[in-house]
């Protein structure tokens, strides 16, 4: 009825907002070890595993970061012409600067 759509509303939209406040957090990281890499890779992981309870909506973004974590970095480039979200390219290229 019209009460679980709205409250399936209101979870796609805290889904949303954690998703973004996620990107946020990731954007501020000055840099990352491959022990760092390594620990993000399971942060997303975990996330998307708790988002995928709570909401049909994709997040390629995430699965963009998650594969950039552990992409060889002379391969770097090639794999950025592959990303499912490309509306956060300047994410992905900052990832790029920030792993050691």
């Amino acid at each position: 009825g019209a009460a679980a759509e709205q409250a399936r509303h209101w979870v796609e939209l805290v889904a949303q907002g954690t998703v973004e406040a996620f990107v946020t957090a990731v954007e501020q990281i000055p840099g990352l070890s491959k022990v760092g890499c390594d620990q993000l890779a399971t942060d997303i992981a975990y996330l998307k595993g708790i988002l995928a309870m709570l909401s049909d909506t994709p997040y390629p973004v995430l699965s963009d970061l998650a594969r950039l974590l552990h992409v060889d970095l002379g391969e770097y480039s090639a794999a950025m012409a592959t990303v499912e979200s490309p509306a956060h390219l300047g994410l992905y290229k900052a990832l790029r600067g920030k792993r050691a």
